[in-house]
This record gives structure tokens, sequence and C-alpha cells, in this order.
């Protein structure tokens, strides 16, 4: 039985099922700052409600190293993400570890400024959207911690084991999220489909136990029966 996800196309008529091609993003002639783009149009790509402040940043004061998107989620933390088109590669957990390095210093007046500067706005309706971004509804979060999120068509082994590693050590926090996008050809249209590898997904929606709820209420009637 393959594990590998599978894309059909169901023809309403006959109900035929006709298997859609996976493909890669090279044979397509898609580059890496095409899927930019769609994560900077939908991060929904990425399974998050990101606002990218940055795209392609080299701004470092000791590298001219560039990151491909940097993003914040709605508690405040910056996202690194870096992108790789159909395959990671063996070091883009590391690539993105020394991203998250350089930024984490980065204060809020300087991330205002790469979101003004990424969208062509004024400094004020920067902290206008990130403002509106945040849970909080100010910034004072911002860039209290550094996550990312790693996507790619294909995963080096490296990779996803340093990922597993490196959540694992982080005591229920998840540092490094995996993103597979897998792109499919159907005559001239085109289908991303995005699934998250890690952190792996865990069995509690699929198994059935007592309800807490209960199990406090049996608790209670048994002390009070003993008092």
């Amino acid at each position: 039985m393959s594990a590998e996800p599978q894309l059909f196309r169901v023809d309403p008529n006959s109900k035929a099922l006709n298997k859609i091609r996976e493909v890669d993003f090279a044979d397509l002639g898609l580059q890496e700052r095409h899927i930019q783009d769609w994560v900077v149009a939908n991060s929904d790509i990425l399974g998050d409600d990101l606002l990218v402040v940055a795209k392609e940043f080299s701004d470092f004061d000791r590298t001219k190293e560039r990151l491909d998107l940097l993003a914040v989620d709605p508690n405040g933390k910056l996202v690194i993400i870096e992108l790789k088109r159909d395959h990671s590669g063996a070091d883009a957990h590391w690539q993105a570890i020394k991203y998250a390095s350089y930024l984490r210093q980065a204060t809020q007046e300087q991330i205002v400024q790469m979101l003004a500067a990424h969208e062509s706005l004024s400094g004020s309706e920067a902290v206008d959207k990130l403002t509106d971004h945040m849970e909080s509804g100010s910034l004072e979060n911002l860039n209290h911690d550094q996550r990312i999120i790693l996507a790619s068509h294909r995963f080096a082994a490296e990779v996803t084991s340093a990922a597993l590693w490196m959540n694992a050590k982080s005591r229920g926090e998840n540092l490094i999220t995996c993103i597979q996008i897998t792109p499919y050809q159907d005559g001239d249209a085109l289908y991303l489909q995005s699934n998250i590898l890690i952190p792996v997904p865990g069995t509690e929606p699929y198994t059935i136990q007592i309800a807490t709820q209960l199990a406090m209420t049996t608790e209670a009637e048994n002390l009070a029966a003993q008092g």
C-alpha cells in the first residue's frame, strides 16, 4: 500500500476516476520565486495565518546571505520561511537556523520598516497592519520568539531527522515545521497540494476515551460520599 498522497479527477458523467499526474516544478519551468509569490499572496499554502514582512531579505551587518521570506504569526513570533523547489537539499534547516539567529534581536521598529518597504506603506500604515494581524492587538510581543517553516516538494532525510530532533528537544514548542508542496498537472491545469510533514500529526483525533468532565464528576461524587 502506498503512503504517498494521490489526486484523482472524477468524471461527473461516467463517475470514472482519472489519476492526476504528479510532476516536478522544474519540468513546468517554475522557479523558487514563483513559490515565493504564491506564499506572499496566500499563506494558507503553509497552513498558517502569516503576514509576510520581507522577501529575499539580505540587510544583515556581517553577511550578505539572503533569506527567502520573513513573516509574523498572530502570536508575534518571527517566522523564517525557507523555500526549496523540488528537493530540500541536506542543509535547508541549517540555513534557516542561521537566519533565525540573525533576526532574534530584530526590534519592533526594524520589523515595521521591513513591512513598510515590502508593501510600500508608510510607517503608520505598517504599524496598523501588524497590529491588526496580532491576536493581542498590540506590538508588545512582536519578535518575542522565532520559528522556522521549510517548504519543498521533497525533503532530504538529513533535514527531517534534524527537524524531528529539534522539536523533541524544544519541550512542546515546534521550532521547525516542514511543509510538502506537491504539484500536479492535469492537461493545462496545475494543482498544488500542501501537506504538513513535521510536526507529525498526533493520534488524539482518532481515539476515544472517557470524557474529562465525567471523570471529574465521578471523583467529586466519591469524595462527597466519603465525607
